[in-house]
């Protein structure tokens, strides 16, 4: 753990210069930990990815068959489920929720 000097400052509501002298505090930060992943490829001809793990919840994205995807393989979400991320051919980065059946 690394420890890192982080400026804190009051302000008003509307005001830009602050209120009380700056005071400097020294806190721990701790640094980022990569979550392991796999990766998969859609099978069906298109797959919902949903922003919760439940059909019951709203699409937000649909993948193409052949997407390939990462799934966070140490994320506990409901059976059947799995969370994943994943950069279409359209460029932007989805990430929720998809049936795991469906992945291969």
């Amino acid at each position: 753990m690394e420890e890192k000097t982080i400026k804190k400052r009051r302000y008003r509501s509307k005001d830009t210069e602050p209120v009380a002298p700056v005071e400097y505090v020294k806190e721990k930060v701790e640094e980022p930990v990569e979550e392991k992943t796999i990766k998969k490829k859609v099978m069906p001809a298109r797959l919902n990815v949903r922003t919760s793990p439940s059909e019951g919840t709203n699409i937000m994205a649909v993948l193409d068959r052949g997407t390939v995807v990462d799934v966070y393989v140490e994320r506990k979400v409901g059976k059947g489920w799995s969370y994943i991320k994943a950069t279409p051919l359209d460029g932007v980065t989805v990430e929720g929720y998809v049936m795991t059946e469906f992945l291969g």
